[in-house]
């Protein structure tokens, strides 16, 4: 690959994160639900691997899927304790690990991540028509 192109490519991709991250931080600030429960892109990123899952996750894994540093995921999840969305667990065999499960609250701000990630994926790729979506989809399964 020709190292000018490598170097938009990759631009490109640091724009398109920003721009994604900005747009989620705009719907999870929306107005007309002043009742969210989840108000950061790290807190909407760690409530949809906990959902995606479906049962305890230990903290090292949610660390390692997100891209915030470690001292920052434990921050965010204990302000999602305190608002009673998590709660955790220590290993039965291991007591230093810990796991991260949703709770009845959790679950219900899993529902609204989902109504926003759809939001979102709408408005990033809904313009796109779907050939071209399945080539670039196709194309960066190839990249990873």
């Amino acid at each position: 690959m020709d190292d000018k192109i490598a170097k938009d490519l990759d631009k490109l991709l640091c724009f398109l994160w920003a721009k994604r991250q900005t747009m989620l931080r705009y719907y999870l600030k929306d107005k007309s639900d002043y009742s969210s429960p989840v108000h950061t892109p790290e807190q909407f990123s760690i409530i949809t691997i906990l959902d995606a899952y479906g049962h305890g996750v230990p903290v090292k894994d949610i660390a390692s899927q997100i891209d915030i540093p470690h001292s920052n995921v434990s921050r965010t999840l204990d302000g999602l304790e305190k608002r009673g969305l998590i709660r955790r667990t220590k290993g039965k065999t291991d007591r230093r690990e810990v796991s991260i499960h949703l709770t009845l609250q959790g679950k219900k701000a899993a529902r609204f991540v989902g109504d926003v990630s759809s939001r979102l994926l709408k408005a990033m790729w809904g313009d796109l028509p779907e050939n071209e979506t399945t080539q670039l989809y196709e194309t960066l399964l190839k990249v990873i």
